[in-house]
């Protein structure tokens, strides 16, 4: 929170400013710790429309924060005074706020990683576990940057994946802009001319002409059924069984699926290695990837996986009965728990799979940029023949 606060100094000077805490009370310990007599304080008022404008903290912000914090850490910088630097170099307004109050809360004896707790939606359960353990290693600085590594890679895979997904999705876009615009617009007014031509329409054109009729005077049943259909997914999602089933479909679909496994196994990999190497037992690291794994598939199996390394049976073995888990990653990982170098081989695994997600993605956009193409020209063409074949059938006749 933010309060405005107007105080005298021991010399006698009046000073008016603002201060962050998270409440009252921290902010009257934390200006008299500064020897202040308080004069007046109040908190400001925050605009009920300023959250709608907020874009929250990006995986680049995060990034950069880890970053530089791992860096000034390095340079034996206390951790509040690096907060502090960071508050200032931050453009960002929420992770300002959220800077501010983790340095509040260290300078008022918290420990970093307790303190991130207060802020789930920005730091994840697997971040906090590794900054724990990097403090009760004394080696925060070194697991910062394995953390920023550890993000970097995540980051770079969301990009590669949104930017795969650009093009199809502007080009669909276009394609949906244009045949709305021929059935609303175009189309009703050839109507008129195809019914005083008096001739027999092929069925295309009859069949552009019901969708024309439709969408014209149903638009409000087509917004019904749409809105329908998303909250009844939305809701059929919520449940687990449904969840289960759709994300075993999406890893049948053929191109799509091994693609999804791919990234999937990049970030298991990557996550466990991360956590491995700061420390973390191994079921309790493979908890935390869990959460990582958006897709209830993974999910129940490295609940099974954790279950039987409980039980005494080596991870390798457990992820070799797991067929959502390729063959190679518990060939590996058994040579990695033999040799005892587990969070290399896990760092192998996570790079071999970060470049067949790279080569992945440029093989489906160099294959879905003509196939796209000529989806959008089947549908114009279309379009256009249903509106050109009467005509030419009126021209013959004549």
């Amino acid at each position: 929170m933010q309060f405005l606060y107007n105080v005298r100094t021991t010399e006698g000077r009046f000073i008016k400013g603002e201060i962050e805490a998270t409440d009252e009370s921290q902010a009257v310990q934390i200006l008299r710790e500064k020897k202040y007599l308080i004069l007046n304080l109040r908190s400001l008022k925050v605009s009920p429309f300023k959250n709608m404008f907020q874009k929250g903290v990006s995986s680049k912000d995060k990034l950069i924060f880890v970053k530089e914090l791992s860096v000034m850490l390095q340079s034996s910088l206390p951790l509040v005074d690096a907060l502090e630097s960071l508050k200032e170099q931050t453009s960002n307004p929420e992770l300002i706020q959220i800077v501010g109050e983790l340095s509040i809360d260290i300078r008022g004896g918290k420990s970093f990683s307790e303190s991130l707790k207060k802020f789930p939606k920005t730091f994840s359960k697997m971040f906090i576990n590794i900054i724990a353990a990097g403090e009760k290693s004394g080696k925060l600085d070194k697991t910062l940057e394995r953390l920023s590594i550890q993000i970097e890679k995540d980051y770079e895979i969301q990009s590669k994946v949104k930017s795969a997904l650009m093009y199809p999705v502007i080009v669909l876009i276009a394609l949906a802009g244009v045949l709305i615009l021929a059935f609303v617009y175009i189309i009703p007014q050839l109507r008129t001319v195809f019914d005083d031509m008096g001739v027999e329409l092929p069925i295309i054109t009859r069949i552009v002409l019901g969708i024309s009729y439709f969408i014209t005077h149903y638009w409000w049943l087509i917004i019904i059924i749409i809105a329908g259909l998303y909250f009844l997914i939305i809701n059929l999602i919520k449940t687990d069984s449904y969840r289960l089933f759709w994300d075993r479909f999406k890893l049948k679909i053929p191109i799509y699926g091994p693609y999804i496994n791919k990234i999937y196994m990049a970030r298991f990999s990557r996550n466990l290695e991360t956590m491995v190497s700061s420390g973390l037992p191994i079921t309790e690291s493979l908890r935390i990837t869990k959460d990582v794994m958006t897709n209830s598939v993974y999910g129940t199996a490295i609940d099974e996986i954790c279950q039987d390394v409980e039980n005494g049976v080596e991870l390798s073995i457990s992820l070799k009965k797991k067929k959502s888990f390729p063959p190679m990653v518990s060939q590996l990982i058994g040579i990695g728990e033999k040799s005892g170098k587990l969070d290399f081989v896990l760092a192998s695994l996570a790079n071999f799979y970060d470049q067949e997600v790279e080569a992945t993605t440029r093989n489906l956009t160099a294959i879905l940029e003509p196939v796209l193409t000529i989806i959008m020209a089947v549908g114009v063409a279309l379009v256009a023949a249903s509106v050109v074949m009467p005509i030419y059938g009126l021209v013959n006749a004549i």
